[in-house]
């Protein structure tokens, strides 16, 4: 088998491969380790080292500042040394870098030191006997002149430190006159500053939000901010308030303009929904490629937030491009936090609180479930001539069935700590963190612990060595709640609220024998035991070769692990399940997952005049294989003894097999990226990757991926340095890009081959089954436009960034129908194209930046998409449903429509209420629709209501989406408001109907029950306090809710006329929602030097504080699935919702 997957398999042959890789990179590195241009410097004193330059009439501070870049010195002067307002001009050629200081400096009254990389530029001054003393000083805003609090000073590569008090005043003892102090502040950039012989010394710090130098991690490296040229966001958890989350990808809903971050239930530990710039894909999830510390996930795996340095979104394809076929839908790059040379720092974070339904479903109490189902009984009567009765029982024991399996409120609960520090040659970080999380009902829980050690080591010159270690345990206790047969929470909103949970002699009541009709949720959820657990462990070693200057070889080993582990009891109470063909007291299933990356990347940087350039090359290769074995006992209906009771499968006589499989795939990638910067004017970004897939047959494996992006810094153009627009203007960069992207979303690892399964049967006899293969199936590609600018006016105080894009995806994957003649239902091909286009704005501003400081940020982003091409040019297909009738009516609710968005609707469309006989059509009439009953749109005008009358109503994605963030302080006082809002989505309430169950079954629903004397009587499935006095009872009583009806009046309907999937049950998904409110205080540093405690933060939050919305559900994003794509996509199945939950806490530093 000529495929990579056996090439995999054949490890030898695949490691003399790798080795070839990289004797090929060694001998590269050493022929550019020989070139004369290179000029090796590591020989060299900094002061040796020879540039190039010419400046004309720009700042002291610019000049210093480009001569810093262009060497590996690093600059240190004090404040006020020297006049960096002052306009200069140098032009050098092939000189030394003390040469070019003293002919740059030789005006000024300084002395010029050269130590290790460090330049020391001091004031002449007279031999000092100065050998320590005290330094005092205040520390203030450098664009606000506003004192700061909590500034760390430390005297670098020592042990003292301090911070400064709430008038931004230090003091600190320093060794001696060559002392270094070293100031840093959360959101500014850190400043050193040399001491010599100054006792006061006030500093100025600089944001770090507006500083160009900031940098952004990009594919296989990282830029400074000002110089990238493709559209990229950044978040640092660090600066914003996390709330009752644990997750931090949820840190980018609201925050990142074109990323829409959804949750889609409240159950403990759910996984967010996240969509970079729309959907980009009709199959597989469409979420982004995550990178975490440089190992690639299609999911997220279980980090603590508190470990986070910053997220960065590759939003177009030029930035994306270079991770090639997984990039589609964006890519989001995590990285963790390091150790920093100093003193060691401990960090202490911790919260507790607990939380709340913010907006419930009431449900009908027994004397308005007595008075709709009379009513429904009474019409089928009036209708059918018969004369039935409801029967009612002789005790009415009221009963509120959710509020029976819910807690009052439930506990989160979050912990971290982390060490942090390190010298010139050895940095570590080292944490530990947990987050515990119940769940609104009963035996819901979900705990994390996670553990992390990152270490940077510089060997020599030359080798400089990264580790990165971590490891996660989650614990979960489940409950059968998404499950459609069970559905725990559905079942207790739809039980009659005139019976208990129990019968007179304690025992539970059960459905159809004690009287109630759906299973006992109360048994469901005591009576199943039902627990999972994750661990999983990411390594990564890196090893930083540099040889010359400007070259770097990294060869890095990436590897990554999971073991879980499904465990589900029965005891012989759960009559749901215990003697159900298929089920066992005990199931036990283990998936075990691994995955390893081979990288070897080489960096190479240069300038020639004016001209930066960087050239980068790498190899990848990737490897993921999952294995999953599942088994189950019997159960008790034929010996479930003793598995049960002592909690093993083994332990029975019987084992059976639940799910069993073997899954892998490999990857091969070749990649490379060139970047030019000339004059830091013009910036050119051009990237290209090959993938090769194990999934696709041979001559189809390989697809290439190519991106070029441009930058203009506008800024920095003399027309707008030498003219008014300098004193407004501090940054205007315009940028625009190209490339593409590829997807592997829904393809299986196997799809281009013929397999063979067992386990099925015909007839009782057992047999195999064959799949279809997919030879032709070649890469679903995407190719993005996008065009945007950035701009900062008054040195940061106020920030603009605005962007415009067009995708189109072509090629793309899906299982396409083919006629049942030909042994198979469906085939995986390539069936069509789509687009996205939008337009994203972002602006932020220091309003108020007093003693009294206000800040404020917001983000928009408009997304537009479109289905344009479908197979065998198909204008539309239905798409089928899966998993229940409950979830879309057993029809299918969305559908694949050129012209129309991916997750349209396709549903029948509501207009009224039929209000007389009259009004209803013939046709119609003779089904048995009468008044009260849904009039429908009819579409094709035949005067009968049928599947062809079903049109598009609308999509489960927004038309724009974004968020608003303020911070104010005064002295110690922080308030942090944060919130976000969704516009023009739609959300189907199946929970509600469109199926022959749902809470406005209005009498639809109902079944037979056994009473405890043995005899038999129907009884109706309960419905909601609203449609239960809201539903039509005569002309002109509502135009909205049908009447109440017992199920049986309508022929033709599979769900009944009324429970049709329509636009009945689609409400707005819009809404506006206040996410996060923190107030905070920082204790004063006087209180706390005398604890050796560096700051304490104490606060108080509310997480969801409240939702402006029409949507009645539990919330507006809820979602049974993940992909836009599939079936239940934007269905809300009635899940238990996210809560309103308070949070007290604090922030500890030493």
């Amino acid at each position: 088998m000529n495929n990579l997957l056996c090439l995999s398999i054949n490890a030898p042959k695949k490691i003399l491969q790798i080795m070839k890789y990289s004797t090929l990179i060694t001998l590269v590195v050493v022929i550019l380790s020989t070139l004369s241009y290179a000029k090796p410097v590591w020989a060299q004193s900094v002061a040796d080292q020879i540039i190039t330059l010419k400046l004309k009439h720009v700042t002291l501070e610019h000049a210093l500042s480009q001569i810093e870049n262009k060497s590996q010195g690093k600059f240190v002067y004090g404040e006020g040394v020297l006049p960096l307002t002052e306009l200069v001009s140098l032009e050098i050629k092939n000189q030394s870098l003390s040469n070019a200081l003293s002919r740059l400096l030789k005006a000024y009254p300084v002395n010029i030191e050269y130590s290790g990389n460090y330049v020391l530029i001091k004031t002449k001054k007279a031999a000092s006997s100065k050998k320590a003393g005290n330094v005092t000083g205040t520390v203030t805003d450098g664009a606000t002149g506003e004192t700061l609090v909590g500034v760390t000073v430390t005297v670098k590569g020592a042990e003292q430190s301090t911070i400064t008090n709430d008038k931004g005043q230090y003091s600190i003892n320093v060794i001696n006159e060559d002392a270094i102090l070293v100031f840093s502040y959360i959101g500014y950039t850190t400043k050193e500053i040399a001491v010599g012989t100054q006792s006061h010394l006030n500093v100025k710090l600089l944001s770090g939000v507006s500083a160009l130098n900031q940098v952004v991690v990009v594919g296989y490296g990282s830029q400074k901010k000002q110089d990238v040229t493709s559209s990229i966001a950044s978040v640092k958890p660090d600066h914003i308030d996390k709330g009752a989350t644990n997750d931090p990808v949820k840190f980018l809903q609201g925050r990142v303009t074109g990323v829409n971050v959804l949750t889609p239930s409240g159950i403990p530990g759910a996984k967010p929904i996240v969509l970079v710039r729309g959907t980009g894909s009709i199959s597989g999830a469409s979420s982004p490629l995550y990178v975490i510390d440089g190992v690639p996930f299609e999911t997220a795996p279980n980090l603590n937030p508190d470990d986070v340095e910053s997220m960065d979104v590759l939003k177009d394809a030029a930035a994306s491009a270079i991770y090639g076929s997984r990039a589609n839908s964006g890519v989001v790059i995590v990285t963790t936090k390091s150790g920093k040379e100093g003193k060691t720092q401990v960090n202490v974070t911790a919260h507790t609180g607990t939380g709340r339904i913010y907006n419930d479903i009431p449900m009908a109490n027994a004397a308005q479930y007595t008075a709709v189902m009379q009513d429904a009984v009474k019409n089928y009567n009036t209708q059918k001539g018969t004369s039935l009765t409801l029967y009612i029982p002789p005790v009415i024991q009221e009963t509120n069935w959710v509020k029976l399996i819910s807690r009052e409120s439930a506990v989160n609960n979050s912990a971290a700590i982390d060490i942090s520090g390190g010298n010139k040659n050895t940095n570590v970080f080292t944490s530990f963190g947990y987050f515990g999380q119940q769940g609104i009902l009963k035996n819901s829980n979900y705990n994390q612990y996670n553990y992390r050690l990152n270490l940077n080591h510089t060997i020599s010159k030359y080798f400089t060595l990264h580790t990165n270690l971590s490891g996660s345990y989650t614990s979960q206790r489940l409950l059968e709640e998404g499950n459609v047969g069970l559905k725990v929470l559905y079942t207790a909103r739809e039980e009659q609220p005139w019976y208990g949970p129990y019968n007179a002699d304690g025992s539970y009541a059960v459905n159809g024998v004690n009287g109630i009709i759906r299973h006992n949720p109360v048994m469901l959820i005591n009576e199943e035991i039902w627990k999972t657990n994750t661990t999983e462990g990411i390594g990564r070693i890196s090893l930083d070769i540099t040889p010359v200057k400007g070259l770097t070889y990294t060869p890095s080993i990436s590897a990554y692990g999971s073991l879980f582990n499904n465990n589900k009891k029965l005891t012989d109470k759960m009559v749901a399940r215990n003697v159900t063909a298929g089920n066992g007291a005990i199931l036990q299933d283990r998936n075990v997952a691994y995955r390893y990356v081979l990288d070897n990347v080489l960096n190479y940087k240069n300038s020639i005049g004016k001209l930066d350039y960087n050239i980068l090359a790498g190899h990848s290769y990737e490897k993921y294989t999952n294995d999953q074995l599942g088994v189950y006992s019997s159960n008790y209906a034929n010996a479930a003894y003793p598995s049960a009771n002592l909690n093993s499968v083994n332990a029975g006589t019987n084992i059976y097999p639940d799910a069993v499989g073997y899954d892998s795939y490999a990857l091969d990638s070749y990649f490379g990226r060139l970047t030019l910067d000339y004059d830091s004017r013009y910036i050119l970004n051009a990237s290209l990757r090959t993938d090769g897939s194990s999934r696709f047959s041979t001559n189809k494996r390989y697809g290439t991926f190519p991106s070029v992006s441009a930058g203009w810094q506008i800024m920095n153009e003399s027309f707008i340095k030498d003219s008014r627009l300098a004193n407004t203007l501090s940054r205007l960069k315009l940028r625009t890009s190209y490339g593409v992207t590829g997807s592997l979303a829904g393809i299986g690892n196997y799809a281009n081959q013929s397999l063979v399964s067992g386990g099925n049967s015909y007839n009782n006899q057992g047999g195999l089954v064959i799949t279809q293969n997919a030879q032709n199936l070649t890469w679903e590609k995407a190719g993005q436009f996008d065009v945007g600018l950035d701009a900062e006016l008054w040195n940061g105080r106020v920030g603009f960034t605005t962007d415009y894009f067009y995708q189109k995806t072509t090629n793309l994957l899906y299982n396409k129908p083919v006629y049942a003649t030909t042994g198979f239902t469906s085939v995986a091909a390539n069936i069509g194209s789509l687009n996205n286009k939008g337009l994203e704005l972002g602006l932020n501003a220091k309003i108020l930046t007093g003693e009294f400081k206000w800040d404020a940020s917001t983000n928009i982003t408009f997304v537009k998409n479109k289905l344009l091409s479908l197979y065998d040019g198909s204008q539309k297909y239905i798409i089928p449903a899966t998993g229940s009738s409950l979830l879309g009516g057993g029809t299918g609710i969305h559908a694949l429509i050129n012209g129309e968005p991916i997750s349209a609707f396709y549903l029948l469309k509501q207009t009224g209420i039929y209000q007389q006989d009259s009004e209803v059509p013939t046709k119609l009439y003779a089904k048995g629709v009468r008044a009260g009953d849904i009039k429908y749109d009819d579409v094709n005008g035949d005067g009968d209501i049928t599947a062809a009358d079903r049109q598009y109503a609308g999509k489960a994605t927004p038309d724009y989406y974004g968020g608003f963030t303020t911070n104010l302080s005064y002295k110690g006082f922080d308030l942090n408001i944060f919130a976000q809002y969704s516009v023009g989505a739609k959300v189907y309430a199946s929970y509600k109907g469109g199926s022959p169950e749902g809470i406005e079954s209005l009498g639809n629903a109902f079944s037979t029950a056994t009473l405890n004397d043995g005899s038999k009587t129907e009884q109706f499935y309960n419905v909601d306090a609203y449609a239960a006095t809201h539903y039509w009872t005569g002309p002109g009583t509502s135009n909205f809710m049908p009447r109440a009806v017992r199920g049986g009046v309508f022929t033709g309907y599979t769900n009944g006329y009324n429970q049709e999937p329509s636009t009945h049950f689609l409400e707005s998904g819009s809404y506006l929602r206040l996410k996060t409110v923190t107030l905070g205080y920082n204790i004063p540093p006087a209180v706390l030097k005398r604890y050796h405690i560096s700051a304490l933060r104490i606060f108080a939050s509310v997480d969801n504080l409240y939702t402006f919305t029409k949507y009645d559900g539990y919330d507006p994003e809820q979602s049974y699935v993940t992909n836009p794509g599939d079936a239940n996509y934007g269905v809300d199945f009635g899940l238990q919702s996210a809560l309103r939950t308070i949070l007290f806490g604090f922030n500890l530093k030493f």
